[in-house]
């Protein structure tokens, strides 16, 4: 791999992993595509994902310093903000759901749907869950986060575990589905991606340090920095866009690109 096809790497990634149509499909897809397959390319795409929670470091920097904040405050038995210790505790508990299937079944999941066919049909399966949340959602959503809502939507985001779904899809819409806005929705989808993205990427580079798998340094560095970069412009156009606007062009997008894939396989 050259630096410019990691850089496009980062790019895609930083693009598609917080906008609602599939950071890991979009990936397995470029692949398939490349022939880019194996270890390193598994290990590559740790480095993206890494480079995108970063992203969200920085861009929720002022309310992650509240949440160790509140934290340190319990600890001292001191008086918090409420609506910070909700966040807290609903941000660990929804973790969890799919911090648990993801060590017992990802790589089975993984390996069953990786086939651009299975993606495809990842994809449209996604789309419907999208739109039907369109569909329950009303005009002024009026419902804020209680930590049985943040518990359900981590439930929501195993969805993730399967190639074309989408994390922050499957979560913003689980979100609209019970009742708060796109943007409150996207808000804890974000923060949410924090703990799953870093849990997940330490998991796997001990995996790859424990296989000796060769890291070309500069094309990690390339496409990190790209993915990194990419993540915060999209992170922000994405809480900004939400909250005049619907999920459907995102839905319709998911839609030809899986009409796409598929046509490409079959013809």
């Amino acid at each position: 791999m050259t630096a410019l096809q990691a850089i496009f790497y980062g790019i895609a990634q930083g693009l598609t992993e917080f906008l609602p149509v599939s950071s890991s499909g979009h990936l397995a897809l470029l692949h398939a595509l490349n022939g880019f397959i194996g270890e390193a390319a598994f290990t590559f795409d740790i480095a993206l994902h890494i480079a995108t929670a970063l992203a969200v470091v920085v861009y929720f920097r002022a309310d992650l310093k509240r949440l160790i904040y509140t934290v340190f405050r319990k600890l001292g038995r001191l008086p918090v903000d409420r609506r910070d210790w909700v966040l807290l505790r609903a941000l660990i508990l929804a973790t969890i759901p799919a911090a648990v299937v993801g060590v017992f079944l990802e790589d089975i999941i993984v390996s069953a749907f990786r086939e651009p066919l299975m993606i495809a049909g990842v994809l449209l399966a996604g789309s419907a869950y999208l739109a039907w949340a369109e569909h329950r959602v009303k005009d002024l959503n009026t419902e804020k986060l209680t930590i049985w809502r943040g518990v359900l939507i981590g439930c929501a985001q195993v969805l993730a575990l399967f190639p074309g779904f989408s994390r922050s899809g499957a979560t913003i819409g689980a979100g609209m589905m019970l009742g708060m806005s796109r943007s409150d929705a996207a808000r804890f989808s974000f923060l949410l991606a924090l703990p799953i993205i870093l849990g997940a990427g330490g998991v796997k580079i001990i995996r790859a340090s424990s296989e000796s798998v060769p890291i070309e340094w500069s094309i990690f560095l390339a496409g990190g920095i790209a993915s990194f970069i990419t993540g915060l412009f999209v992170i922000r156009f994405l809480l900004n866009f939400v909250r005049s606007h619907t999920l459907w062009p995102f839905i319709w997008y998911r839609v030809a690109l899986a009409g796409m894939v598929i046509g490409i396989v079959v013809w």
